[in-house]
């Protein structure tokens, strides 16, 4: 785990204090060591600060196939190197460190572009041909890993996180189409909220040549028809899903430094602490948020899988005043705003677990995207779809009076949900939310969108005529995978690197996917249990408790709640400064008005404004962080 840089240029040179001001902004990404190349013109610059995990003495950065000819700086984790490096010498191949990371630059240099193919693990890594002159920059299949570039002057720059884009030179302006798309929680693909930034979305690869840029899928979440969901019997469904992940789980504990885990008081989390546990023959401390309100807190029920499984317990107890203490701070880390208190909540988790001298831990994210874990997706595991011709039908009798006597709703949101499959409950909350957030934009800025449909723009992305084949459920999960979980969910990876903390996450292995991807509804909700095949198959590796326990994400407490909760006061004081005043797309106005009125509600009443409330503090730390124009 660590953070990488490259900068590509046809004329203008890259300048060593360049690099190392990119480098400078994510230090705090590998702390262990830095290295850089610069190409014989000049035109082309490698960076790279160094987490040392594997081969800890001997993996530093860049690395270069025999010839050197080639370039690599890396981040992340390649797993089961052993086995392709051994292929690699027995082709020729020579070494020079023990680090996972090196088999990529061979194996590039025996396969191409199509050695990606071949790499299994959360990574991010550009490669730089030097007699091509061609620089290729690769992210993982789920986007576990960041990789961001924007085009400046004569110049595209890769970096790790945004801020490393900044610190090369290039300006920190909004984007207000994309601003406008996240407000409706319809983000397109590869897009962040800064004009001329991107994303390299996740299964995607980054081509920079002479003659221009090309970026290229080489892997998606492709779930099969609904008539593809077959399966022999279940005994030989659990023991082949448990096959794979015990392999996920036992190669992600592959480690030359020690491992812990994180732990909620959910399935997930356990699974993988229980299995882990079995598999090493180790007890892996585990870290748990304490939280000061008994609704949210699931500390008790960790404690006990902990009991079950006789790890080490390290519970993080934190506060609303511990929130507001790290608010701003994380933010900056992630470079983007949250809609909850997740963002502080897993800054002081991985704060707490580098202070106790772990670098790598454990995670139990994925689990609901492959089997369908989640409150909306379970909505859809017992939708129905009609034939294409009498989807067809229903739509076009679908009176219009039907669509417009919603008010301020998107007709391509109403009618794709009803063509899809959607469940009723997720297509009501988002024209619920289009609607509320109306209230706080700015006249002009909705003026400037109205021939806007944010979610016509969203969905259009896709291939409507390959989800129209797939189960309900898998069309949901679908368009999850390719928005919130990798730029939402998955951000929180800046978190734990805000502290060089490393996660690895067993449950997205694209090989486990492969087989999970293939499962009918059946056998992902049954007995009146969401998760039913993950619960089968942890028997025994978790604890009656856990098992028997429905989903509750993770979330902390809302922030709105309580006028004298010190998180309410930060964050009123954010969106009442000048900071907020200065970003053009609200009706600052209307929200100042509405914080008196908000201290009157009771909790029920306030609840609602709470996700709100967090975006807006968000984007006005990152106005005065990078005061964006």
């Amino acid at each position: 785990m660590c953070g990488i840089v490259g900068i590509y240029s046809q004329s203008k040179e890259v300048t060593p204090s360049q690099m190392e001001a990119s480098l400078n902004s994510i230090e705090h990404r590998g702390p262990d060591g830095r290295g850089s190349y610069f190409s014989p013109s000049q035109k082309v610059g490698l960076g790279h600060v160094r987490l040392a995990i594997m081969d800890t003495e001997g993996g530093q950065q860049p690395l270069f196939n025999e010839d050197r000819s080639l370039v690599l700086v890396a981040n992340g984790e390649f797993y089961d190197f052993e086995r392709i490096r051994e292929e690699l010498q027995a082709e020729g191949h020579r070494f020079k460190t023990l680090s996972d990371s090196e088999i990529a630059v061979h194996l590039f240099e025996s396969q191409g572009l199509e050695s990606i193919k071949k790499l299994r693990g959360e990574f991010a890594f550009i490669l730089y041909d030097i007699h091509k002159n061609e620089l290729i920059a690769f992210r993982d299949r789920f986007g576990i890993k960041p990789l961001f570039y924007a085009h400046h002057h004569d110049q595209i720059i890769i970096a790790s996180e945004i801020k490393a884009l900044f610190a090369a030179g290039v300006p920190a302006q909004w984007d207000e189409d994309n601003v406008y798309q996240s407000m409706h929680f319809a983000s397109l693909e590869g897009s962040t909220l800064y004009k001329n930034v991107f994303q390299v979305p996740p299964g995607h690869c980054l081509h920079l040549k002479p003659s221009g840029k090309t970026l290229t899928k080489y892997w998606d979440t492709d779930y099969p028809t609904k008539n593809e969901l077959t399966f022999s019997s279940e005994e030989d469904v659990i023991r082949e899903v448990k096959t794979k992940l015990e392999e996920a789980i036992k190669l992600r504990t592959r480690s030359d430094v020690p491992i812990a885990c994180y732990l909620s008081g959910g399935v997930d989390s356990s699974t993988v602490l229980g299995m882990a546990n079995r598999l090493t023959g180790k007890k892996i401390p585990a870290f748990t948020i304490a939280f000061d309100h008994e609704d949210f807190d699931e500390s008790a029920l960790a404690a006990t899988m902990c009991r079950f499984t006789q790890s080490p317990f390290h519970p993080i107890k934190v506060t609303n005043q511990d929130f507001a203490d790290v608010f701003s701070e994380a933010i900056e880390k992630s470079d983007m705003p949250f809609y909850n208190g997740h963002a502080p909540a897993r800054f002081i988790l991985s704060r707490e677990v580098k202070k106790k001298g772990f670098k790598v831990v454990l995670g139990g994210e994925g689990a609901d995207e492959l089997f369908a874990g989640y409150h909306f997706s379970q909505a859809a595991l017992s939708g129905s779809r009609k034939s294409v011709f009498k989807i067809l039908s229903r739509l076009v009798q679908t009176p219009t009076a039907e669509i417009l006597k919603i008010k301020n709703i998107s007709p391509t949101l109403f009618w794709v949900a009803r063509v899809l499959g959607f469940p009723p409950e997720l297509a009501a909350s988002l024209m619920e939310r289009y609607e509320h957030l109306q209230e706080f934009q700015d006249p002009q800025f909705i003026q400037r969108h109205l021939s806007s449909d944010p979610y016509k723009d969203f969905l259009w992305q896709f291939p409507i005529y390959k989800n129209l084949r797939r189960a309900p459920f898998h069309v949901v999960l679908y368009l999850w995978m390719k928005s919130h979980f990798p730029q939402y969910v998955l951000a929180a990876e800046r978190l734990d690197m805000a502290h060089a903390v490393e996660l690895r996450l067993p449950f997205l292995d694209h090989e486990l996917f492969e087989v999970t991807k293939k499962l009918p509804a059946s056998l992902l909700y049954k007995n009146n249990l969401n998760k039913y095949l993950l619960r089968t198959i942890a028997q025994g590796d978790v604890c009656p408790e856990v098992l028997t326990k429905l989903k509750q994400p993770f979330v902390s407490p809302p922030s709105t709640l309580g006028n004298d909760n010190p998180l309410f006061t930060m964050v009123c004081d954010l969106i009442q400064g000048q900071d907020f005043r200065d970003i053009p797309f609200f009706h600052h106005s209307h929200i100042e008005n509405l914080i008196p009125k908000i201290k009157k509600m009771d909790d029920q009443e306030r609840a609602p404004y709470d996700p709100l409330f967090y975006y807006l503090a968000s984007l006005a730390v990152l106005k005065r962080k990078y005061k964006i124009s």
